[in-house]
């Protein structure tokens, strides 16, 4: 899986794009067409020939959150909310949880970012 990362957040900045045929066989799956398109909507890819897609001017400024949207599309994230003694930083503590793989239960980002 992280060679299809590396593949995507490589392959996204060239100009030729990545072949998408090349990142499934790597994947063992296909990209989210409904990701596909709201990144293309937003102008973050484009579609290259029939097969390719490579990151617009726009997509290469964000190029990482590009490729966290499309190689994480499977990712859970929750926001936890526990109420405590209000004081200087509020009456809540809150925490982001991330899942990155489906069937792995949410854990602090703090415990699982490196």
């Amino acid at each position: 899986m992280q060679q299809a990362d590396e593949f995507l957040l490589m392959g996204l900045r060239l100009t030729e794009g990545i072949d998408m045929p090349r990142f499934e066989a790597l994947s063992g799956r296909s990209l989210n067409p409904k990701r596909l398109a709201v990144l293309q909507e937003e102008g973050m890819i484009e579609p290259v020939g029939n097969s390719r897609l490579r990151a617009t001017p726009q997509g290469m400024i964000l190029l990482d959150a590009v490729v966290a949207d499309l190689a994480m599309e499977s990712a859970g994230f929750e926001i936890a909310f526990a109420e405590r003694e209000p004081g200087p930083t509020g009456a809540y503590a809150v925490d982001f949880l991330i899942a990155p793989n489906p069937g792995v239960p949410a854990k602090s980002l703090r415990e699982t970012a490196s």
